[in-house]
């Protein structure tokens, strides 16, 4: 609208030109967006079984129109032909009369076939004429591709029932005829190579290689093949593009091996396939969030495409969708960045490279991907934490990476919360172990002000885990099983402060209740320090904790089992009790706590139990009833507990390095979310690391550190040689593709 009033107001009438024909183009791509939804919308509905088949074919036959005449707008008129025989020609095409087309080969003059059939016309009713539907294509480009539209993977139809073009011609005649069209000189395959629907674009998008070929061997070199699709600006989408858009492997396969080298290398293959096109999108880009085939994927990185760039529309790379839908492909894709190479002393040089994972950062925060899921900003770590795969986690650039945030600010950061949870620890244990045992008996004058030291302790431990809800959410916040003791604790300790207060304040015993959480909670406590621990050395316990807290999380599946049998069976014994007893009726919790004892106490209390039904009018009803409860609550209860063990212990005993690499990446993930929301240091910690992370980018590092009798010899000031003689050979290996030769890793050189 506004170009339109600068048009009207503007006295030089060249620009008053222009501003008409974009706002004309504006206009234009404004439709085809809304066609496209359209589209969009009804491909939805085909998934759901609700398919609107004549709104979903007149929208895409209302998208080529557009694209015609958003073509036209942009570069001028196209040839249309010869009206008579334009239409003589569609009936043949629709008749599948392959006799007349060969006929008319023989007597049609050089480039008779090299025009694009106009958008269909009009009936009096505002209908398309049928008669005239050309899908606003090329002869060369119906032959290339007769069956379906463009539309993307769905195979959209453009033609209504008795309009498909050869029909019941096979493939092998079809290519035959366009081989004898292109020798013909009927029609050339440069023909409009920039329009659309170009025979090229069209045998891409249909999977149809030997037209390709067809076209190749009459001398179109197919790389050099580009179009402007849907709302693209300019001739960027490529025949890899069409490719993967419908997810053909196929036609990739002919472009890598009738255009390039078998032995070239990636960079040179990613000239052509990694091209992104001018809305930003490569062909990866395509295969995964339009066509969202994994094997064209792959296919693609083969190529020499690059997984870690990120989309500028979708702002997700090819590495976050699979962390989101194909866990194999993201740990093959992470794989391809960990470069290792063997050095002396079984230390390991490791090449990092943290562009497209964390690379480059904005400020204090890392590289950000939208999550195709919730619509969120998340980082690499936060998509792989949400997968819970370990293996991920092992991958060598992820664990350098954790390794390197671990370095740089987490562990500083995670030390100082262990420093104020041992603090708090220290407090509890003194106040509740302090009246029971003889060596702490001197601590009981001084139980007030550790009660009101305990709750300044309580009050920084609460905001701590406040600070971590709000800056990860509940729901990554309860990922941890940690995470359920620090709530425990959170309760626990204001009852019990207040209970100890009131119990000297008042000179009476404490009550059972509070020493019974007492007790308990030293338990809990201490687990959660061992928690806290066991995330500083992956050797120590953290692996065996890990372990252990699965398997006792794994015995609350059976208990509830159990407590539904109780509830479900107390419903039927209390009907049978109460029903001609003659006495008061027997109470529900009576029942339930019978049922209880029985299964507590076993078959000792079941013989017991055979009398519970004598005398009543439901006695045998009564005595099936308990032999079924016996069976249900034993069978059942050992057999799901069993089961369930067995999974858990397979689960977490395997891989324990891969369950520690993947708690410590869930901390430094926590860890730096809550700095980012820190404004008095987080941030700038994060900004400085991130500062010097990306001046760090692309340099080897060395994992095992150096050989012990060079730390002594350095630590003693002697030996100067062998600390220059590892430079010399970091210099050295650095500057090598294939590492050290064999005569260079000889002791002696060193």
């Amino acid at each position: 609208a506004r170009l339109r009033r600068a048009a009207a107001s503007c006295p030089i009438p060249a620009a008053a030109a222009a501003a008409r024909a974009a706002a004309a183009d504006l206009d234009i791509d404004d439709r085809i967006a809304g066609r496209w939804s359209t589209i969009r919308v009804a491909i939805e509905d085909c998934e759901h079984a609700s398919c609107r088949e004549e709104e979903l074919v007149e929208a895409g036959l209302d998208m080529c129109d557009l694209l015609y005449e958003r073509y036209v707008s942009r570069h001028g008129p196209i040839p249309e032909g010869d009206p008579v025989q334009r239409m003589e020609l569609l009936r043949a095409l629709r008749a599948g009369n392959v006799k007349w087309l060969k006929k008319a080969l023989s007597t049609a003059e050089e480039g008779s076939w090299d025009f694009v059939y106009p958008p269909a016309q009009r009936l009096p009713d505002g209908s398309r004429d049928p008669s005239t539907e050309g899908f606003c294509r090329s002869p060369l480009s119906m032959l290339a591709r007769p069956d379906v539209g463009f539309l993307g993977r769905c195979e959209v139809l453009c033609y209504q029932p008795g309009q498909a073009l050869l029909p019941g011609i096979s493939t092998r005649r079809r290519l035959e005829l366009i081989r004898r069209v292109l020798a013909s000189g009927v029609a050339s395959p440069r023909f409009m190579r920039g329009y659309w629907a170009n025979p090229a674009t069209m045998a891409a998008l249909g999977d149809k290689v030997g037209t390709l070929a067809a076209l190749h061997e009459a001398g179109l070199d197919l790389r050099t093949v580009g179009v402007e699709w849907l709302l693209h600006t300019s001739m960027t989408f490529t025949l890899a593009h069409a490719a993967a858009y419908n997810g053909s492997i196929k036609v990739l396969q002919y472009m890598r091996e009738t255009y390039f080298d078998p032995t070239a290398k990636p960079e040179e293959l990613a000239t052509y396939f990694d091209r992104p096109d001018c809305m930003g999108a490569t062909a990866l880009d395509l295969a995964m969030s339009v066509s969202r085939s994994e094997a064209t994927a792959e296919t693609l990185l083969d190529l020499g495409c690059d997984a870690f760039r990120r989309d500028p529309r979708t702002q997700s790379s090819v590495l976050s969708l699979s962390l989101e839908r194909n866990l194999p492909l993201a740990e093959k894709i992470l794989a391809s960045r960990s470069g290792k190479k063997q050095m002396w002393f079984g230390n390991s040089l490791v090449r990092t490279d943290y562009s497209g994972l964390v690379l480059p950062a904005s400020r204090s925060t890392g590289l950000q991907f939208r999550s195709q899921q919730n619509d969120e900003e998340l980082s690499l770590e936060e998509l792989i934490a949400a997968s819970t795969n370990k293996n991920l986690a092992g991958v060598e650039i992820i664990k350098s990476l954790i390794d390197v945030k671990w370095q740089g600010f987490a562990g500083e950061q995670y030390l100082r919360s262990l420093q104020e949870y041992v603090v708090l620890f220290v407090l509890v244990a003194a106040i509740a172990v302090g009246g029971f045992t003889e060596r702490a008996a001197f601590l009981l004058p001084f139980q007030t002000p550790l009660l009101l030291a305990s709750a300044v302790a309580w009050g920084l431990f609460v905001r701590k885990q406040a600070s971590e809800i709000s800056a990860n959410g509940s729901q990554s916040y309860f990922r941890e099983a940690s995470k359920f003791i620090d709530v425990g604790i959170m309760v626990y300790l204001p009852t019990a402060i207040a209970g100890h207060l009131t119990s000297i304040w008042s000179h009476e015993a404490l009550a059972p209740a509070i020493v019974g959480l007492d007790a308990v909670s030293q338990i809990f406590m201490s687990w959660r320090l061992l928690f806290y621990l066991s995330a500083f050395e992956p050797s120590s316990f953290g692996p065996f904790l890990l372990v252990v807290t699965s398997l006792l999380s794994a015995v609350l599946e059976p208990l509830g089992f159990i407590v539904l049998v109780l509830l479900t069976f107390a419903n039927a014994f209390t009907i049978v009790l109460n029903y001609g007893s003659g006495q008061e009726p027997r109470p529900y919790l009576d029942v339930l706590a019978k049922e209880a004892r029985i299964v507590l106490k076993g078959a000792q209390d079941f013989d017991e139990s055979s009398s519970l039904f004598r005398g009543l009018p439901l006695e045998p009803l009564g005595d099936v009833l308990l032999l079924v409860f016996a069976a249900v609550v034993v069978l059942g209860s050992v057999g799901l507990f069993q089961s369930t063990v067995d999974r858990t212990v397979k689960t977490a005993s395997q891989d324990p390095d891969q369950q520690f690499q993947l708690l410590r990446l869930s901390l430094v993930k926590r860890i730096e979310r809550e700095m980012q929301g820190d404004l008095d240091g987080g941030q700038a910690i994060l900004e400085r690391f991130y500062q010097e992370l990306g001046r760090q980018e692309g340099r080897a590092r060395i994992s095992g550190g150096q050989p012990p009798q060079l730390l002594r010899a350095a630590a003693a000031g002697e030996g100067g040689p062998p600390v220059v003689c590892k430079r010399a050979v970091l210099a050295k290996v650095e500057g090598l593709e294939g590492g050290l030769a064999p005569d260079e890793r000889r002791p002696g050189l060193l």
